[in-house]
């Protein structure tokens, strides 16, 4: 039995542990490995704040609510008005991101580019766009939402629903 066991020896526990233990790294390592966290995580939030505020500013384009960009699973809801594209396509896209497994994720990101060609297509964007909206979501979200030069065209999608007319105020 090894690993975090506690074993006894005499009076009092010995620890068992692994010489691949944090405690066992020298602190010099244990500070970069520290400081590497720190920066990833400080980057990654960085990229998720760019995509809110690109939603956002896109969504306001599309007339639609720009806090919906914050909400989780409300803004991929917010996402398929836009692309025109029928409730079931946001509960197909709810069932996957909620999923496990290698073939759950490639289901998911096969059906989150197929939405974001729809997205792009609302904009007047070609397939180019939808790559990068699919693999660089804060940078093309951030065109999306801030080139002058894109209007919002109207759902590109098969379907034309009549959702209920959400208003923008300026």
């Amino acid at each position: 039995m090894r690993g975090d066991w506690y074993v006894p020896s005499g009076n009092y526990y010995n620890y068992y542990d692994y010489n691949g233990d944090w405690a066992n790294l020298p602190a010099a390592v244990q500070g970069i490995l520290v400081g590497l966290i720190v920066i990833t995580s400080l980057i990654g939030i960085a990229l998720v704040i760019l995509q809110i505020v690109g939603m956002a500013k896109a969504f306001k384009k599309a007339k639609q609510k720009g806090w919906a960009a914050i909400i989780p699973f409300y803004n991929i809801f917010t996402v398929i008005k836009i692309a025109g594209l029928e409730l079931w396509w946001f509960l197909i896209f709810a069932a996957l991101a909620c999923g496990a497994g290698f073939t759950v994720v490639i289901g998911a990101a096969i059906l989150q580019g197929f939405i974001n060609y729809k997205v792009a297509k609302s904009f007047g964007k070609d397939i180019g766009f939808a790559i990068g909206l699919t693999l660089v979501p804060p940078i093309f979200w951030m065109i999306l939402g801030y080139s002058a030069d894109i209007k919002y065209k109207g759902p590109a999608g098969p379907y034309k629903i009549k959702y209920p007319e959400t208003t923008h105020k300026k």
